[in-house]
């Protein structure tokens, strides 16, 4: 049988957690606003900027879960 403690580990571990999904919200964030604001600055088209924004929505969520 083991036996699990849960102490001021678990804190620290719950806190970094929360900081890690913080960081890689706040990343995801910019990058894609950077990323639209720059296709925006290069052409008017409404769909290049949708389809720029997505693909890069789906390059960073492949990119993090290849990370993880």
């Amino acid at each position: 049988m083991q036996t699990t403690i849960i102490g001021s580990n678990h804190q620290i571990d719950q806190k970094k957690f929360i900081r890690e999904i913080v960081f890689g919200a706040n990343d995801g964030f910019v990058s894609i606003l950077a990323l639209v604001a720059g296709v925006a600055g290069g052409t008017s088209d409404n769909a290049i900027i949708k389809l720029a924004g997505m693909a890069g929505i789906f390059a960073g969520t492949i990119s993090m879960g290849m990370g993880a």
